[in-house]
C-alpha cells in the first residue's frame, strides 16, 4: 500500500472511501402510511393560557403565563426576568413570596382521559384544584428536568374541565407554563388547544399537525417492506429531529445524521418489519413559541416576551418527524 503524503491515506483507503460515495443506489419504492408508530414518553398538553389573580382581587381574563408575570412585576415595581434581572444568588435576602397567585387554566377534551399528570415546578408548594375538587400536591417524580416535578390528576370526562393552582410569589419566583401528560392526542388551531383521542398511527408529514404538536420526545414509526435478496437501503429525503435510526426486524443497523440521510439494509428477502425512530427536541414544549420573528437568531430570556409584531398569540411550532416518504432503493444493476 502507498501512502498519500498529503492526506495520509492509503490508495486502499481512498479507493474503497469513493466507491462508497460513488454507489449507484436507484429508487425502488416509497414505505406506504399510515403506520403504527410508539412514542417513547407521554404526549403533552401546553398549559400556557390562564385566567389570573393577585391575591384575592378580581379575576383577570386570560393572558399567556409569561407575560402575567410581566404585566404583575411591573404593578408591583418588580425587575422583569429578562437579560439584565439579578441572579438569585445575588438576593438571598429577599422574601421568597410574598403574595399568591392564581392562574385558571382551562382544558377542552373531546374523550375522557385517565392516568394524566401535571408537570410544573415547586409543585409540593402549590395549591391543587380540578374543577373544584382540590387535588393532593403528592410529587410522583419528574419529566424532562428534575426541576419539573409530576403529580397525578383524577380522570376527566368529554367535555371543559377547570384547573385552578394558587401558587406562592415573590420577586425570586419563577411563573412558568404548566404541562398536561398522558395518553392522548393534542389538536391545535391557532392559539386554541384541546384533547383528542391518542395517537396510535401517523402519516409521513409533520406530526404537530396530527396529534403531538407539543410532544417532546421520540417517536418510532414501525413501517413494513419487502425485499428479494439484492442489496437495499432506506432513505430519508426529509425528516425534523435531532437523529433517526433504523432497525431491521429488531436489529438496530444505526442512526441516520448526515447526508445523503441512507441506511443500508442488506439482503433482505421476503417481508420484513423496519422501524425507523426519529429522535425529537424539547422546542415545541419549551421554546419560544409566540416569538413571530422566522429569523430568529439568538434565544435569550427576551426571546419568549416579545411585543408587538414580534408577538403572536398563535402556537409558532417547529415542523416535527418524517416529514416526506422513505424511499426504499436498491444497487442499480441488481
Amino acid at each position: 500500500l502507498q501512502l498519500d503524503p498529503l492526506t495520509k491515506q492509503s490508495s486502499l483507503g481512498r479507493e474503497r472511501g469513493a466507491s462508497l460515495r460513488a454507489t449507484p443506489w436507484i429508487h425502488q419504492s416509497l414505505l406506504a402510511d399510515p403506520v403504527p408508530v410508539t412514542l417513547a414518553e407521554p404526549n403533552v398538553l401546553l398549559l400556557d393560557h390562564a385566567a389570573y389573580r393577585l391575591n384575592q382581587e378580581a379575576w383577570q381574563p386570560p393572558e399567556e403565563v409569561l407575560r402575567i408575570d410581566n404585566l404583575l412585576r411591573r404593578r408591583l415595581g418588580w425587575p422583569l426576568k429578562m437579560d439584565a434581572i439579578a441572579q438569585p444568588w445575588s438576593e438571598r435576602n429577599l422574601p421568597r413570596s410574598q403574595h399568591t397567585v392564581t392562574l385558571g387554566f382551562t382544558i377542552e377534551s373531546d374523550i375522557p382521559v385517565s392516568g394524566l399528570s401535571l408537570a410544573l415546578e415547586d409543585a409540593a408548594d402549590v395549591s391543587i384544584a380540578l374543577d373544584g375538587a382540590p387535588v393532593p400536591s403528592h410529587v410522583s417524580g419528574w419529566w424532562v428536568d428534575e426541576a419539573i416535578d409530576t403529580v397525578p390528576l383524577p380522570p376527566i370526562s368529554a367535555g371543559r374541565h377547570s384547573l385552578i393552582l394558587e401558587i406562592p410569589y415573590g420577586r425570586l419566583s419563577n411563573l412558568e407554563w404548566c404541562y398536561l401528560l398522558g395518553d392522548f392526542g393534542a389538536q391545535v388551531a391557532g392559539r386554541h388547544a384541546r384533547l383528542v383521542a391518542p395517537v396510535r398511527e401517523l402519516s409521513f408529514g409533520d406530526w404537530t399537525a396530527q396529534g403531538l404538536p407539543f410532544y417532546a420526545g421520540n417517536v418510532t414509526y414501525h413501517c413494513r417492506g419487502a425485499g428479494d435478496g439484492n442489496e437495499a437501503a432506506v432513505r430519508l429525503p426529509s425528516f425534523k429531529g435531532t437523529l433517526a435510526r433504523v432497525a431491521l426486524d429488531g436489529a438496530s443497523l444505526g442512526p441516520i445524521a448526515f447526508a445523503p440521510f441512507r441506511c443500508a439494509l442488506g439482503r433482505p428477502r421476503g417481508a420484513y418489519r423496519l422501524d425507523i425512530t426519529v429522535y425529537g427536541h424539547r422546542a415545541n414544549a419549551f421554546g419560544p413559541l409566540h416569538n413571530a420573528e422566522r429569523n430568529l437568531r439568538a434565544y435569550g430570556p427576551p426571546a419568549w416576551r416579545t411585543e408587538g409584531d414580534a408577538w403572536a398569540y398563535e402556537y409558532q411550532l417547529r415542523p416535527m418527524g418524517i416529514l416526506v416518504a422513505p424511499d426504499l432503493e436498491t444497487l442499480n444493476g441488481e
